[in-house]
């Protein structure tokens, strides 16, 4: 309780933190505590951090899907002719190409053409080979990148350089990247999913897929082959399932009654 003349509170015991803090110094408790909140919650940003982000340009994409073929064609039999690797098949490595310190490569290896045939395809000019003539027939809406490479011709190394940029794991995926750029319009759908092989994992395994040292929200939803798609979504086995109802709705009250922890 206050007296009217000076304001401030008489010896009382108080109940809790906040009554604590609220009567301290007649009321500046508060007030200093109200200052301290606002510079966090500035400091803490939107809270939302999977909401929609703005395109930095005008562009906009609805969705981005990668399919990693592992064990696909060689990119030098689809959409990456090489007339010097053909002009010289059948011949020893030139020295001009420098030492290549590969596995299972011997010293008298050979260098080995493609026996696939190229032609251009569309006003792009892109040359596709005879593999894919319907692709070709609509190159134009396709972007080809011929200027990717690897340093590693380890399986798992380059798995892991081609999913993130680094050839050892611990960095996000480019899926996670994507999630942290553009954000995600539904808050009731996983807006980063991964397919992986249902025969088993690559080399690389989960870190190719993982969010890295980024925060877990941005984490991909691994959907798996069979009638359980999502695992850890059905209750355990010794939870009754109104139980589990009646505890969510204990919990909701008491969130809408105090929703700030005493």
């Amino acid at each position: 309780m206050r007296s009217g003349d000076a304001g401030c509170r008489t010896a009382r015991s108080l109940e809790t933190r906040r009554e604590f803090v609220r009567d301290a110094c007649c009321g500046f408790g508060g007030l200093a505590l109200a200052s301290l909140l606002h510079d966090e919650q500035l400091r803490a940003g939107t809270g939302k951090p999977l909401s929609a982000k703005p395109p930095h340009l005008p562009a906009k994409a609805k969705s981005v899907i990668f399919l990693f073929m592992a064990g696909g064609p060689s990119h030098i039999e689809t959409f990456d002719p090489k007339p010097l690797l053909n002009k010289l098949d059948g011949q020893p490595r030139p020295k001009e190409f420098g030492e290549a310190k590969y596995q299972f490569i011997q010293n008298d290896a050979r260098l080995l053409g493609t026996r696939r045939t190229f032609r251009q395809y569309g006003e792009s000019g892109i040359e596709v080979s005879d593999l894919f003539p319907q692709v070709g027939s609509c190159i134009d809406d396709i972007a080809v990148l011929r200027s990717c490479y690897g340093d590693m011709v380890v399986h798992s190394a380059a798995q892991y350089e081609l999913f993130s940029g680094r050839i050892v794991p611990g960095y996000p995926s480019m899926g996670s990247w994507v999630l942290y750029g553009l954000g995600a319009e539904s808050r009731s759908l996983p807006a980063y999913v991964v397919m992986p092989d249902p025969r088993g994992a690559l080399e690389a395994g989960q870190p190719m897929y993982t969010q890295g040292f980024l925060p877990a929200i941005y984490q991909p939803a691994m959907f798996r082959p069979g009638d359980r798609p999502v695992l850890n979504l059905d209750l355990p086995s010794n939870v009754d399932p109104r139980q589990r109802q009646q505890n969510m709705e204990v919990d909701s009250r008491a969130e809408r009654i105090d929703p700030r922890p005493g």
